[in-house]
């Protein structure tokens, strides 16, 4: 006679196991969020661990790791890419203007990103973090866009 349920043990038994998926849920998002965490503590350019003394991290290994925290699989394959939009381009440049501030040289940005360094060097000359990028290159380029933006100017005012 136990085994007889009521009609009303129904909503309870959908409450509860709506309250247990909830709860599921909510420690898999912890965990993630856990893990999230972890990975942007290792992105420090100082970490100290052992008893024995200071561990340093390569810094191109610590910009590996600021991009896997930042950018989806989908997202880093773009960003190593050789598409040329204008988004794409403009984010990786942020990027890679990001990547330098922190303290990562050239040559290991375009190790992490598939790019030759030349490219590396004139984003970051055309967004504005290198003063003495006074290249031929740079300056022709630089001629160039600032050319195409008068240009458009002229048409809208027109």
């Amino acid at each position: 006679m136990d085994n007889i349920r009521s009609p009303s043990d129904t909503p309870l038994r959908h409450a509860l196991a709506l309250a247990l998926e909830r709860i599921n849920a909510l420690e898999q998002k912890t965990q993630e969020l856990t893990t999230k965490l972890y990975l942007l503590t290792l992105a420090n350019p100082l970490k100290t661990t052992e008893i024995r003394g200071t561990l340093f991290d390569s810094l191109e290994k610590q910009g590996g790791v600021y991009l896997e925290t930042n950018f989806n699989p989908i997202q880093l394959e773009q960003l190593r890419s050789t598409q040329r939009d204008a988004p794409l381009v403009e984010l990786r440049r942020k990027v890679i203007r990001s990547l330098y501030s922190q303290g990562i040289n050239k040559n290991a940005i375009a190790r992490l990103l598939n790019k030759c360094y030349k490219t590396i060097d004139y984003n970051l000359a055309m967004s504005c973090p290198l003063r003495k990028a006074k290249t031929k290159q740079f300056v022709l380029r630089r001629d160039a866009l600032d050319k195409k933006i008068a240009k458009r100017r002229q048409a809208v005012i027109v």
